[in-house]
């Protein structure tokens, strides 16, 4: 619910115990403002409301603030405040302690990037996330610690890809394609998921899938699809701009908990042919198919 208009008295209910609802929420409304730029002069503030399914069974405040800096892409050094009824909500206390129920809205506030220098976060690694210009969400990595390399970490992204299969689009379907198939209409490098209603449908040459960008679910044919299966020869993970090498212990990093490291990979989709700068040029210089000379 929106918090203009509530009065400045207003206060959330707060239950504990035996008194609070049995259930945590699996899910709640967001809202969060954001800048649009076009078509409007100087931008127009748009707030945008959507709806974060599959919370944990015991969700807390600061479980949902992690998954809040997973949607909205926002660094971990942009702080994120979660309010209720316009009061700020503890990170360590549970969801059903506001009584927060699933048609509730949360407001998602993010703040301006702290300044070099200022702490923020926690050294003691957790969780990160690694994104990537390849994808259209970040891939967040969780059961880390400092003493782990970078090394370590391409494994566990090698084995959750596994577990949790990513799919992405190497043939696009065009409008018209999607209608008179009843397939989704995509474009190239469209991000993939597994649908949590249905799953992905093996043999039968049709994904069930859920898109990233836009949280909408449909199928898919497994041939304009390309899983994605990572070595970890084949991944180049950096932070501040910087390559990380292999042999590298993340607490010597510089990272705090749930910071964002940039992937690197080679997309499955056909990229364009480059010239090569250094490559030799071609026998038989100018001139036109037959050998005569050129017409002025």
């Amino acid at each position: 619910m929106d918090e203009v208009g509530l009065g400045s008295g207003y206060q959330p209910l707060e239950l504990e115990g035996a008194d609070a609802p049995p259930v945590t929420p699996r899910k709640v409304n967001v809202r969060c403002s954001t800048v649009k730029l076009s078509p409007y002069p100087g931008g127009r503030i748009i707030p945008l409301v959507t709806t974060i399914e599959n919370l944990p069974k015991h969700c807390t405040v600061r479980d949902l603030q992690l998954l809040m800096y997973d949607y909205f892409n926002v660094p971990i050094r942009q702080p994120i405040e979660l309010r209720y009824w316009g009061k700020p909500l503890d990170l360590d206390k549970m969801l059903k302690h506001y009584a927060i129920k699933e048609h509730s809205e949360i407001t998602v506030v993010i703040k301006p990037k702290l300044p070099d220098g200022v702490p923020c976060g926690t050294p003691v690694l957790e969780r990160i996330r690694l994104t990537s210009h390849n994808l259209q969400g970040p891939i967040a990595i969780d059961g880390i610690n400092n003493d782990m390399t970078v090394l370590d970490v391409k494994g566990l992204l090698q084995a959750q890809l596994k577990a949790q299969p990513i799919w992405l689009t190497v043939v696009p379907v065009d409008a018209a394609t999607a209608e008179k198939t009843g397939m989704m209409m995509m474009q190239t490098g469209d991000h993939f998921v597994t649908d949590p209603a249905g799953g992905y449908m093996k043999g039968k040459g049709v994904a069930k899938v859920k898109r990233v960008r836009d949280g909408v679910c449909g199928v898919c044919n497994e041939a304009d699809l390309a899983l994605l299966v990572l070595q970890p020869e084949q991944m180049t993970l950096m932070h501040d701009g910087v390559m990380l090498p292999d042999e590298s212990p993340l607490g010597s990093c510089g990272l705090v908990n749930n910071e964002r490291i940039y992937l690197d990979f080679k997309p499955p989709w056909p990229q364009p042919w480059v010239p090569d700068p250094d490559a030799a040029p071609p026998k038989g210089g100018g001139g036109d198919k037959k050998g005569g000379k050129k017409k002025k």
